[in-house]
């Protein structure tokens, strides 16, 4: 601010408002020197401006309409991707499949308690209405289906169900295509009673190795090493089918017999090396040389070879049932197989971990699953060799 002889010049000062106040600014003239500025605020509230936008949701609502089919199949699309087995994803579908199949059916008498007589719905049986989508499936009808599974089969399958039906929804839910709660509760999961299966016993096991001894063909030599692996190590059964041998190729050899090494591919797809012994890599090699290096598809990069070609799972579970039937021994399976090498490294002083890991597990508790039938038995065995009072 300037004073020319009595007129005051004063220069306009440039402040940033305040944007929830209003700067009015006065200035006071005086005829000598200088006149400071003054300055009032009065408060106000800035008008709001009208959204010419409505505000979006963050949640849309899920669409209506789908039908199991389609929910099916992009469900085995995102199971592919996270590299499921492929039995598990055949397992999946045939839960939904089956689920479906009931649900267009008529006549179900599974919603009354303990029914005498059987059910008439079949499993593939005919449709007589429409199958509802589903956004329509309510708990009720997943409980009566439960007791329906549990009566036709047996409480682990219909628990097995439970499982896979539960999965399918979660993932519905997951992806935006059906609204919450899951029909499939926890609440209602089928109680499935505690069996101990036991074990194939040492007299069991040398009956079923003799039935192999009686002459040295194909098949003798070839079921004989398989049943030496499985006594060893206990594969599950499609890594037990899924052994590849090719010498040629490290790549795709599984078979590794100077080192007393099986490459096994587990269930999720990892592969871990298991370790054999020296009557199993014996075993396996004499199969190698005396009957699968003269077989028709000996080129062939698959370990077990059959009649037709390769040996499948299916192969691999019939073979097995006709040694069982062969010694007269009951419920033969690659299953009970696998519980006997299990229960066999646990009588013989492993630890869980070191069973944990050469069985390629990845929890201690699948070592206590496979060998709870003699758990009370060997916990009495080993306290009578060191028993505490033994000792004073």
């Amino acid at each position: 601010m300037q004073v020319v002889g009595r007129r005051i010049l004063t220069r306009r000062i440039r402040v940033k408002p305040s944007p929830t106040s209003l700067i009015r600014w006065s200035t006071l003239a005086a005829p000598r020197g200088f006149a400071m500025p003054e300055a009032e605020i009065i408060p106000f509230e800035p008008p709001r401006r009208p959204r010419r936008t409505p505000r979006r949701s963050r949640t849309t609502a899920a669409p209506r309409g789908l039908g199991f089919t389609q929910a099916m199949e992009s469900w085995e699309l995102a199971l592919n991707s996270r590299g499921k087995a492929a039995g598990t994803i055949r397992s999946y579908r045939d839960a939904v499949r089956n689920f479906t199949n009931w649900l267009g059916q008529e006549g179900c008498i599974c919603r009354h308690p303990d029914p005498v007589e059987p059910c008439p719905v079949k499993p593939h049986g005919r449709t007589t209405r429409d199958i509802p989508t589903v956004e329509m499936i309510t708990a009720e009808d997943v409980r009566i289906y439960l007791t329906h599974e549990r009566r036709r089969t047996s409480p682990g399958n219909a628990h097995k169900v439970f499982r896979n039906l539960r999965a399918l929804f979660n993932w519905l839910i997951d992806e935006g295509d059906l609204e919450g709660p899951s029909p499939v509760r926890n609440a209602d999961a089928p109680d499935v009673p505690e069996r101990e299966l036991p074990p194939l016993s040492d007299e069991e096991i040398a009956k079923l190795l003799k039935t192999c001894k009686s002459g040295g063909s194909h098949d003798d030599l070839r079921d004989y090493a398989i049943m030496r692996l499985l006594l060893d190590i206990g594969p599950r059964v499609a890594g037990l089918a899924g052994i590849r041998y090719a010498p040629d190729d490290p790549k795709a050899n599984d078979v590794h017999l100077a080192q007393y090494e099986i490459r096994i591919r587990l269930k999720g797809g990892d592969d871990y090396l298991a370790p054999i012994g020296k009557q199993a890599a014996a075993a396996i090699d004499r199969y190698i040389r005396r009957a699968r290096m003269e077989h028709p598809d000996a080129e062939s990069t698959a370990l077990w070879l059959g009649k037709f070609g390769p040996l499948g799972v299916s192969g691999v579970q019939a073979l097995l049932r006709r040694r069982g039937d062969q010694a007269g021994v009951v419920g033969v399976t690659p299953h009970r197989f696998r519980r006997t090498a299990a229960t066999n490294c646990v009588d013989s002083d492993q630890s869980e971990t070191d069973v944990m890991h050469n069985f390629g597990w990845k929890r201690p508790e699948m070592v206590r699953h496979y060998t709870k039938a003699t758990a009370k038995t060997r916990a009495r065995r080993n306290h009578q060799r060191s028993s505490p009072a033994d000792r004073y």
